[in-house]
């Protein structure tokens, strides 16, 4: 799906989005991690940068829940209310934040 023009210009110019946000290689491509009401989220704590081997991985269990835990630390609890209809998005965020994937360096969040 296409980025929206004025998201695409602000994750251009930040630095976050140059490397993978799981492994750190460059070049990535960019992953829109969430998928509401049957449609990929267009907002920037929702698209995430993979190089190509992570992007090939990203629907394994482990690699979504990291990439799930990278993208719910990125965004504000009001971003997320926006989404939490049906699952708890901020509570879930609580959730992984706890598990085993603590440790998963998370560089300059966005909220």
């Amino acid at each position: 799906m296409a980025i929206p023009q004025h998201i695409l210009a602000s994750i251009v110019s930040d630095g976050w989005y140059q490397k993978c946000c799981l492994c750190g290689s460059s070049p990535v491509q960019f992953h829109h991690h969430m998928i509401y009401a049957g449609r990929a989220v267009q907002e920037k704590f929702a698209i995430l940068p993979l190089c190509p081997n992570c992007h090939r991985i990203e629907k394994r269990k482990d690699i979504n829940d990291k990439l799930t835990l990278i993208m719910l630390n990125r965004a504000t609890d009001e971003e997320l209310r926006r989404y939490s209809k049906i699952v708890d998005l901020i509570g879930k965020r609580r959730i992984l934040n706890q598990s085993s994937f603590s440790g998963v360096q998370i560089n300059t969040p966005l909220r």
